[in-house]
């Protein structure tokens, strides 16, 4: 009857392991993030940042194209989209610098390529095989021959009535709603900066460890 006992305690404490494990493992985990940005030509044609790489949190469900989304949103650029095999295909964006409303150019072959990882795509946003630190960018263009350096510089410089407006990417970010602002109470819910999420992981794990060990000094104690 008393080996049967042990057997059962050590059996509870296997069980407590286990399911710390288990809590631990997506308290733990780090969010995946996406950064999107915009390039488009500017007022005398050359190719500027519309929008600045904006990171983006990826939620359950989320996908290229939704992040996209998120950003055109964001950064008040108008835009039309339609279903394609490919999925979700970006028909037109209203450019910000002159109004001009840009969709596939048969003159000039210019339309909206998507990149990602440095690359163009060959499918939709809505198939890319996000990953952490992953970076989409919308690219109003003909050519394949795309420098992502531009985007450290982000920005536009607007050349209307005359006038050099330049929109820097601090302007960016304070315009409209930024996705820090955005995404604040997802942050708060999942895991903060400086660590709280993972603080609660190793008390919960500590926590079990404990009662692992009193549950072992009993089975001791009763030999």
């Amino acid at each position: 009857m008393v080996k049967q006992g042990h057997k059962r305690l050590l059996s509870v404490v296997a069980t407590l392991v286990l399911a710390a494990c288990m809590a631990l493992a997506p308290a733990v985990a780090q969010a995946l993030e996406v950064s999107v940005a915009v390039v488009g030509p500017n007022a005398d044609g050359s190719e500027a940042v519309w929008v600045a790489p904006m990171t983006y949190e990826v939620a359950d469900g989320d996908d290229g194209w939704t992040i996209s989304q998120q950003a055109f949103d964001e950064a008040g650029l108008t835009y039309a989209s339609e279903d394609s095999d490919y999925g979700a295909y970006l028909v037109s964006i209203t450019s910000p610098v002159d109004g001009s409303v840009l969709a596939y150019d048969e003159a000039t072959g210019a339309y909206w390529q998507l990149w990602y990882g440095g690359q163009m795509a060959q499918g939709g946003a809505s198939g890319l095989e996000l990953a952490d630190g992953g970076q989409i960018v919308w690219r109003y263009a003909a050519d394949d021959a795309f420098d992502e350096a531009i985007l450290d510089t982000a920005q536009v410089t607007a050349e209307a009535d005359g006038d050099d407006d330049t929109a820097t990417a601090d302007d960016v970010a304070a315009s409209d709603v930024t996705q820090d602002d955005a995404s604040e109470d997802a942050a708060t819910e999942t895991t903060d900066e400086d660590g709280s999420a993972p603080g609660m992981a190793i008390g919960i794990g500590a926590a079990v460890f404990v009662v692992a060990i009193v549950l072992v000094m009993l089975v001791r104690n009763k030999k």
